[in-house]
């Protein structure tokens, strides 16, 4: 590895004058902006997580301006590649963003390097998640592609691809009343089976347009930022506040499904359907640089000992919370 690029990045990490600090999966996390801009566009999907302190767990510093990468990552045989450690340090060059991820386990520092505001944009609803995951993979915890809502009585987990109506349940639930944790990415520690949080960031479907209508004007939208056009992102804090947490026992998984009827309703699944349905996500884990093959281990050891079921999901959406309310106060399926 080449130390002078190594030393070029810590004097640089040094200077950055814009922070800020989370608390998540019960660890601290620091980032470190260059200005008080990036800071901002950065920041709202982490808000409700906001934590105080001078130690961290992890630094995550942000260049917006890199060093010129193309030599050293040809040197090490990273460009194209997929994720790739070295000595301790977790790496990952995506050409299509032109943004290298860097994670030294030893110095519990981590690095995003990009060529201006375009290598962000695919990420603003969910900032430096392969850094996050790398980090928290690190630990033994779970990096799940998955929606976790619920109550005082405990978290429910919904998995499923992007458009199996993960979205619109969240949606529904949080108009409701119900907690969320999470949209899309998640942490799970699987000995506890604890859910924990990281992004208050909703991605909603242009059809969804009915149920965005609701949403307090708080909320803010940004259509324009999104590599995919059609989906509108939420940042839910600060007017869902009290409904954002950022940990809940996992007490069932439900598979979301989209009905053409107006009520909803709880049916049982099988270990096997569940399990597809949490396979099916894990190409978007995969590209974050997991090897799969311990969170498959995991989940069937978390499907094999929860209730699991299908939420049927109707068009009279006010009817989510209070299934799922039911369904966590011991309700039968």
């Amino acid at each position: 590895m080449t130390s002078h690029f190594l030393d070029k990045l810590f004097e640089k990490a040094a200077v950055q004058p814009s922070t800020f600090a989370i608390a998540a999966g019960l660890r601290h996390i620091r980032f470190h902006f260059p200005d008080e801009a990036l800071r901002q566009y950065c920041s709202p999907p982490f808000s409700h997580l906001a934590a105080n302190g001078q130690t961290a767990d992890l630094d995550i510093f942000c260049f917006l301006h890199p060093l010129d990468v193309t030599a050293w990552l040809a040197e090490n045989q990273l460009d194209n590649r997929p994720h790739k450690t070295i000595r301790h340090n977790s790496i990952l060059y995506c050409s299509q963003e032109n943004g290298l991820f860097w994670l030294d386990e030893n110095r519990r520092k981590g690095f995003f390097l990009g060529n201006g505001m375009d290598a962000l944009e695919p990420y603003h609803s969910k900032p430096f998640s392969r850094l996050l995951c790398w980090f928290f993979e690190n630990l033994g915890l779970l990096w799940c592609h998955g929606a976790c809502i619920g109550s005082g009585n405990g978290g429910v987990l919904l998995p499923g691809i992007g458009g199996a109506g993960k979205s619109t349940t969240v949606g529904a639930a949080l108009l409701g009343g119900l907690q969320l944790l999470g949209d899309d990415y998640l942490l799970i520690e699987p000995e506890s089976r604890t859910v924990f949080g990281l992004y208050s960031s909703l991605m909603l479907a242009e059809e969804s347009r009915e149920m965005l209508r609701q949403f307090p004007n708080a909320t803010l939208l940004r259509p324009e930022f999104l590599g995919n056009k059609d989906k509108w992102c939420h940042y839910l804090h600060p007017a869902f506040a009290p409904q954002l947490g950022d940990q809940l026992p996992l007490r069932a998984i439900l598979i979301p499904q989209i009905v053409q009827q107006p009520d909803s309703f709880i049916s049982p699944a099988s270990q096997g359907e569940v399990m597809n349905a949490l396979v099916s996500s894990l190409q978007t884990v995969w590209l974050m640089g997991i090897a799969p093959g311990r969170l498959l281990r995991e989940y069937h050891t978390l499907t094999a000992s929860l209730p699991l079921g299908k939420l049927h999901v109707g068009s009279d959406l006010t009817q989510v919370p209070a299934l799922v309310n039911a369904y966590l106060n011991g309700g039968q399926i």
